[in-house]
């Protein structure tokens, strides 16, 4: 693997390492989810359309969040 594959590879890891967390701590607030879809599809859009490691990286960022959320909600 070249180099610049695998500062892609780092970026997109530290990106949503970042994303986790900044929002680690999840609420019901309507804007926390909102601020958090936002930003999760800035995050996404920095790299290309068919990079499936970046959305798959992201799905499970985000899923993971929605779980830490659920377990501290209790549901």
């Amino acid at each position: 693997m070249d180099e610049e594959t695998l500062k892609l590879y780092f970026n997109i890891y530290t990106d949503c390492w970042k994303l986790f967390k900044k929002y680690s701590n999840p609420t019901a607030d309507e804007q926390f989810w909102k601020k958090l879809t936002d930003e999760s599809m800035e995050i996404r859009n920095k790299y290309p359309e068919d990079n499936e490691l970046a959305t798959q990286v992201m799905i499970a960022t985000l899923e993971e969040i929605n779980n830490v959320y659920k377990q501290k909600a209790g549901v």
